[in-house]
């Protein structure tokens, strides 16, 4: 696998960069999507060079954030939704592969992640994540470009101020019940560190690692999505008045400097990850920038545990309206190029 490095070049300058080779798979892949309505600013030259970059690839995934669904349930909280012509809309934009497993997959509940699931293949989207039970969720989505086939499997690692069980049991795929890929964790005491370690639970990073090696079997490239709300491990602050707090997860790269913060958990999950056998881990959740990691010789674009894809584009509300059932209405057509 070869990757370019491109510094401080904008779009223009990464089509002039990558020339690959006839028998080489050209991946783009952008951080969390949560777009309400169609992008209206694609006629600056800038945005359409982005796309450009999109549109060329052989593969272009993104991280779909929201519930595109006809119907579907309103959890409470911050939900958020779209009409399912914003797929089109994506696939306008370029995009053919996507993920749906993340914190807010189930916000329109088991029947709006069916409904989104519906939505989403029959406009011909590779998608990974979810399904109606644990097998479906945990299957690649596999598409073939230039002759190989790409596989890419999706999970949400979950904050830990979002990991009480009865909350996580709705966001779980089981063997009878819809729902997504779950990696969770819990502190644990390991020597020399000043707090409790958040590391990953042994039967979900077994779930993951299971998933991964079967899949390796089916394909020729491996991507594996991370959404990784994965919370730091900070020490209280000594001159802290307040009570203590769940450390924070949203901390961003230092560009002058080579050294991110990483959380320990982190690092064991997307290690783990390409030990079974991915080739590239793309991560998004914190929605900072952050770099980029080559372990075995092969990238980690994870959130904040290395790095971090950042959000793509967030233009959604949140749906606050609680209702049982809800059907979209009509929304503008998808802007065209």
């Amino acid at each position: 696998m070869r990757t370019h490095r491109v510094r401080r070049t904008g779009p223009r300058e990464w089509l002039r960069c990558l020339k690959p080779a006839a028998d080489e798979i050209v991946i783009a892949a952008v951080g969390d999507m949560m777009i309400s309505d169609p992008v209206d600013n694609r006629h600056l030259p800038e945005v359409q060079a982005l796309y450009q970059v999109i549109r060329d690839a052989d593969v272009a995934f993104g991280n779909c954030e929201q519930p595109i669904a006809s119907e579907g349930v309103l959890r409470g909280g911050s939900p958020q939704t779209a009409d399912p012509l914003m797929l089109d809309d994506f696939a306008t934009s370029g995009f053919d592969m996507l993920s749906i497993a993340n914190n807010h997959s189930m916000d329109l509940s088991e029947s709006g992640l069916l409904s989104w699931i519906e939505e989403s293949t029959k406009r011909g989207f590779t998608i990974a994540g979810g399904g109606r039970n644990l097998d479906e969720a945990t299957a690649p989505g596999v598409m073939t470009a230039k002759g190989q086939r790409v596989g890419m499997l999706a999970f949400l690692c979950a904050a830990e101020d979002l990991q009480r069980p009865e909350y996580m049991a709705g966001f779980r795929a089981q063997s009878n019940k819809a729902g997504i890929g779950l990696i969770t964790g819990t502190r644990v005491t390991v020597p020399g560190s000043p707090i409790p370690l958040l590391l990953p639970r042994a039967a979900d990073m077994r779930m993951m690692t299971e998933a991964i090696s079967r899949a390796r079997a089916q394909v020729d490239v491996l991507m594996v999505s991370l959404h990784q709300h994965w919370n730091l491990d900070e020490p209280p602050d000594a001159n802290r008045q307040a009570p203590a707090r769940v450390p924070g997860r949203i901390i961003p790269a230092r560009l002058d400097n080579a050294i991110n913060r990483v959380a320990e958990g982190r690092k064991l999950i997307c290690r783990s990850a390409i030990d079974a056998g991915a080739d590239m881990i793309i991560g998004h959740g914190p929605h900072v920038l952050n770099g980029v990691e080559m372990y075995k010789e092969k990238p980690r674009f994870s959130t904040a545990s290395a790095t971090s894809m950042r959000s793509f584009c967030v233009t959604a509300e949140h749906s606050r309206e609680r209702v049982s059932v809800r059907r979209w209405p009509a929304s503008p057509k998808p802007t065209s190029f």
